[in-house]
């Protein structure tokens, strides 16, 4: 009798540290994840179908984006083991982690699209943005930004205008002094 409550003992006890290594795993796994990519956003999901977040997922796998889900208890641990406390109090329900290296302003898109169509099935809790935290209304202004490309391109032509102008002017004054030069040699060919 004593023998098998000895080995009962060790038994929970390995299974408890096995549980202990696979938590601090799951823990480093979800840290690395944060630290790895500079765009991290944080969603619960608790009242999507599993039919939904399999779209979910897929349309966000297409705007290059990965999704993490997350015990609560690791979530909140990782959060604040990387200094996130404002965003591990926003941790509850069933949660998933968006990691991306893509443009932040493309997925928060994705993202806010996606709670609105699933009306209230999926929420926006938060993110972290190169290593800023965002709250939920952050990342619906991000979302209203246009994209980084769109961004460029705008940029691009605010600096070729002034450039273009100048151009213009120099070519206009050119012009107007081949056509003083013209009419010089004009009149001195007819004296």
């Amino acid at each position: 009798m004593i023998a098998a409550t000895h080995k009962k003992t060790e038994t929970k006890r390995a299974s408890t540290s096995v549980g202990l290594v696979i938590r601090e795993n799951m823990i480093s796994r979800l840290k690395n994840g944060m630290e790895k990519h500079p765009s991290v956003f944080v969603v619960s999901y608790a009242r999507l179908s599993s039919g939904r977040m399999d779209d979910f997922r897929k349309a966000l796998k297409r705007a290059k984006a990965k999704v993490y889900v997350s015990r609560n208890s690791i979530a909140r641990r990782a959060l604040k083991d990387l200094s996130y406390e404002g965003l591990s109090e926003k941790i509850d329900g069933q949660t998933a982690f968006i990691f991306s290296d893509a443009d932040s302003a493309e997925i928060s898109k994705a993202l806010t699209k996606y709670a609105k169509e699933s009306q209230g099935a999926l929420l926006v809790k938060g993110g972290v943005l190169q290593g800023e935290v965002l709250g939920k209304n952050d990342i619906e202004r991000l979302a209203e930004l246009p994209s980084k490309e769109i961004l460029l391109i705008t940029l691009l032509a605010v600096l070729q205008s002034p450039l273009f102008q100048l151009a213009t002017v120099l070519s206009s004054k050119t012009q107007e002094l081949v056509q003083l030069l013209k009419q010089l040699s004009e009149k001195e060919n007819k004296s």
